[in-house]
């Protein structure tokens, strides 16, 4: 009866309304299924998509195309040199090393100054995830005949053989407790690296110990 009225006065029955929302669930799981399916499409490894060559149709270029960028970005990446860990030199060794066509970084350190053994762990952190770019360390007195330790830790950075800057001192390099995102950022900074980091790490971290400051006061 009360349907009757409604479709009497054009409004939706209880009946169609349901329908629509049934309907409206069923579009909202497709969506979602094919989002998934999409997201699983970009997780596969190059030998998936080959196995799965043959349940698509031939004119389908989208997987082709994907297929062919995903090549070139694995021949790419193989041609990179390949480090992946935080290496000491000696003076002997370190024109030589920092010679070569790649980014470098080399800390001039000294293993009694705290800071600097902060900074080489944060360098070995970074070493594996950036592995073609040679990180360095040396100690700073055989890099430069009686450097001063106050002048430590010190970053030098080097490319294609040319030494691009000097990071001096343990406020050039980020401070006594720098984080790895921290120093991933400097470097990014100075063209050293490319990052996947959206955001300035450091401003996080000083609008955190503002925070602690006005909560202490």
């Amino acid at each position: 009866w009360d349907d009757m009225h409604r479709k009497t006065r054009g409004l939706q029955t209880d009946v169609e309304i349901y329908e629509e929302r049934r309907q409206l669930e069923r579009d909202m799981t497709q969506v979602y299924a094919e989002a998934q399916e999409h997201i699983a499409m970009e997780k596969k490894t190059l030998e998936e998509l080959e196995d799965m060559e043959d349940s698509f149709d031939d004119s389908d270029d989208f997987l082709e195309e994907y297929k062919e960028r995903r090549r070139a970005e694995m021949r790419a990446y193989a041609e990179l040199p390949k480090f992946g860990d935080l290496k000491w030199t000696n003076a002997q060794e370190y024109t030589q090393e920092v010679q070569e066509p790649v980014p470098c970084v080399v800390h001039l350190s000294q293993q009694h100054i705290p800071a600097c053994n902060v900074l080489n762990a944060r360098l070995k952190e970074l070493s594996h995830k950036f592995g073609h770019v040679k990180f360095l360390a040396i100690k700073a007195t055989d890099a430069i005949k009686n450097y001063p330790d106050h002048n430590c830790p010190t970053l030098v950075l080097y490319k294609d053989g040319k030494c691009l800057r000097q990071l001096v001192g343990t406020r050039a390099v980020g401070g006594r407790s720098v984080s790895a995102d921290e120093l991933e950022w400097m470097l990014a900074e100075q063209e050293m690296i490319k990052t996947d980091l959206e955001k300035d790490p450091r401003q996080q971290t000083a609008t955190a110990s503002s925070l602690i400051r006005t909560l202490i006061e």
